[in-house]
């Protein structure tokens, strides 16, 4: 499977079972908590155009801005946490119960990771779904996220 990249940001596109052991987000960090659990993989019938800037436009039209990425967005992260690996662990495990190639989403967002040098200092990329497509002959995933700044709620923040 071909890999394909998108991390939605404010203004930026690219071409990524919930927590209870005490690490974030625990039941009283909302929305981070209950989004965890609306995290989505499925399948799109969507065929993506060749032209990497036509790919990012078809993207960015179907997945910012949407009630899912708003969502999101309202995710604050604290410092220390990393959003990456619980919410890209989640994808995996929901493509796994779908039965979806959740061995090959697992390397699209470790590529990710790995480009993006997740997880950040300040930075935090919260991952809120996975999508399969095409792209000519071949099977794309599509990952969108929101990028959020790492704050520490101890912090005097004024």
């Amino acid at each position: 499977m071909k890999a394909q990249i998108l991390a939605i940001a404010t203004l930026l596109a690219l071409v990524a079972g919930c927590a209870t052991d005490g690490a974030w987000p625990s039941a009283s960090d909302q929305p981070a908590f209950e989004l965890l659990g609306s995290v989505a993989v499925d399948q799109l019938a969507i065929s993506l155009a060749a032209d990497k800037e036509a790919v990012n436009k078809e993207l960015w039209d179907l997945f910012a801005n949407t009630d899912l990425h708003e969502r999101f967005s309202e995710v604050t992260v604290p410092a220390g946490a990393d959003a990456w690996s619980v919410y890209s662990k989640r994808l995996v495990a929901l493509a796994r119960d779908r039965q979806m190639d959740a061995e090959s989403l697992s390397r699209v967002l470790e590529r990710i990771k790995t480009l993006e040098r997740l997880p950040g200092d300040s930075m935090q990329v919260l991952p809120y779904g996975a999508f399969t497509g095409r792209q000519g002959d071949e099977l794309v995933w599509m990952v969108p996220c929101v990028w959020s700044l790492g704050v520490s709620y101890d912090s005097d923040q004024r």
